[in-house]
């Protein structure tokens, strides 16, 4: 009976001992698994970073200035061929856009040498200095221009640096560049149309899914215009959008007031074709040219 007592009391105490000491294992456990975590973290936290510093030593950071620096030198070099291709097909363009924005303050080797300014301070943040940049810069002559187009490139007249020098090119390099561009294709402007905003839509952005007019006189000059009927037709039209472009230089370049005021003054013609409204305004431009002439003769 004792006997049975005693094993009885030590099962008791032994199950009192499991129940006690089981949230305490399994709360080591916690803390153990928690720590253990921590530090793994840690010990990954250090070898990243021990990584990244090997990575970014002298070596690995003049290698990548290198190739950013070649990149930046090809990119400067399409910029420049860019710039002298516009410049041709300007200097071949019958509307004569763009001449004295683009040539004002040497715009374009100012440009370029911008270019150049920026792959400079680009690679300087590795520690690294680039080898020369310059490219060959080339100028072009432009003839003058519309005011319009003037306004929109006034931005690329400010000189970003006035050291580049420009050389002019050969004549015969230019005529071996136009040999490369597409024919012109031959194209009739609308003669249905009875306002001038339905005009300035053809000329802005073209009808129907064809080609603006805008972007037949920029791209092929007078080619695109196939017979002498079609080059007078183009001509009085011509002089309603000049009509525009000057009512909005006149007017902060507010285009749609423009249209409004040229479409009114067509209103009161009679008749008041877009024909006949494009001959009255070639006889203005006449008359106030030969008026300065006058005047200048005095």
């Amino acid at each position: 009976m004792t006997e049975q007592r005693r094993s009885s009391s030590e099962e008791q105490a032994w199950d009192s001992l499991n129940d006690g000491m089981a949230p305490a294992i399994a709360e080591s456990l916690r803390d153990g698994m928690q720590a253990d975590r921590e530090s793994l973290v840690a010990t990954f936290q250090e070898a990243m970073v021990a990584g990244i510093k090997q990575a970014m030593s002298d070596e690995f950071k003049a290698l990548l200035a290198t190739e950013i620096k070649q990149s930046l030198v090809d990119l400067r070099t399409i910029f420049a061929e860019a710039l002298r291709s516009v410049a041709h097909d300007l200097d071949h363009s019958s509307e004569r856009p763009l001449s004295d924005a683009w040539n004002a303050s040497a715009s374009r080797p100012s440009l370029i040498t911008g270019v150049g300014t920026g792959i400079n301070t680009s690679t300087s943040i590795f520690n690294a200095r680039p080898t020369s940049t310059d490219i060959p810069e080339q100028s072009q002559t432009v003839p003058e221009t519309s005011r319009p187009l003037i306004n929109r490139s006034a931005s690329m007249t400010t000189p970003i640096s006035s050291t580049s020098t420009i050389l002019a090119p050969p004549t015969s390099a230019r005529s071996v560049v136009r040999t490369a561009h597409r024919p012109a294709p031959t194209y009739k402007m609308s003669r249905e149309l009875e306002s001038v905003f339905e005009l300035w839509e053809e000329w802005e952005n073209g009808l129907d899914g064809k080609p603006s007019i805008k972007y037949l006189e920029y791209n092929y000059g007078t080619q695109w215009r196939a017979n002498s009927a079609e080059k007078q037709f183009f001509c009085r039209r011509k002089a309603i959008i000049d009509e525009v472009n000057r009512m909005a230089e006149a007017n902060d370049s507010n285009i749609r007031y423009a249209l409004q005021v040229t479409d009114a003054k067509r209103l009161r013609l009679k008749p008041n074709s877009l024909d006949n409204f494009g001959k009255v305004l070639l006889k203005e431009r006449r008359e106030r040219r030969l008026a300065a002439d006058t005047a200048a003769s005095r």
